[in-house]
């Protein structure tokens, strides 16, 4: 979707809308109308965001069909349409059934590379960005005849966008620095039984402050090493907290 702004239908802050619902991008002659939509967060990471109710306050998802089509028709003429999608593949599905005008769905929510649905294509993503993918579409007279969907997994030889990287880098050294930001994510373990252990107190870890009321000196030692930053290590591996 390069040349694509972040766009979106559906969610409004404070009874406004504070991106462009769809734009329009020209790529040889063929005009293609990207549409986002939003929906809404698992029941975990809801239940973590309203510890700290300003970072949800005033936030509405709006109904996403009525949402996508009303974007659409305000597009105009356009030969595809593409949706960014982060609904469930369930909502996808009521969505391309509802709408016949939606060629392409690319949703977040699923890993499954394709799904044909009502002459409409479901397309997943692989997650924390392990490859990237791209689909060419046949398009005569407004319809995709024909479609290939190819992907390639990131590796070494892949060369990183700086500015991305250093967009990304700059945002996980900020949450791996501010305990507030660390509890809007989902944990990655949720439900297994050490995370219980340590959610409730069981496990017996008191935490680094608690050593330090007696033991200042060691405290101030162990800062220095590798050991003190063990968490904020662990923190990028997981990506349970998404940009």
């Amino acid at each position: 979707t390069a040349g694509v702004d972040f766009v979106n239908a559906n969610v409004y802050v404070a009874g406004d809308s504070f991106v462009p619902a769809a734009q329009v991008v020209v790529r040889e002659g063929v005009r293609v109308g990207f549409v986002g939509v939003g929906g809404a967060l698992p029941h975990q990471d809801v239940q973590a965001m309203e510890q700290k109710a300003h970072v949800v306050a005033d936030i509405e998802i709006r109904d996403a069909i009525q949402s996508v089509e009303a974007a659409i028709e305000k597009m105009g003429d356009v030969d595809v349409v593409v949706v960014l999608s982060d609904l469930d593949r369930e909502d996808e599905v009521t969505l391309v059934q509802a709408v016949s005008q939606v060629d392409v769905v690319i949703g977040t929510r699923t890993n499954k590379r394709v799904t044909p649905v009502a002459g409409a294509l479901l397309l997943g993503t692989e997650p924390q960005g392990k490859s990237v993918g791209y689909v060419v579409l046949d398009v005569v007279e407004q319809k995709v005849v024909k479609h290939r969907v190819l992907s390639a997994f990131v590796t070494e030889t892949i060369g990183e966008d700086p500015t991305v990287k250093k967009l990304i880098d700059g945002f996980y050294t900020r949450v791996a620095e501010s305990p507030e930001l660390q509890m809007t994510g989902t944990p990655r373990f949720v439900g297994y039984d050490l995370e219980k252990q340590v959610a409730s107190g069981h496990n017996g870890y008191m935490g680094a402050q608690v050593c330090a009321g007696c033991h200042v000196a060691e405290h101030a030692d162990w800062k220095t090493t590798p050991h003190a930053h063990a968490f904020r290590r662990l923190l990028q591996q997981q990506k349970h907290v998404q940009p």
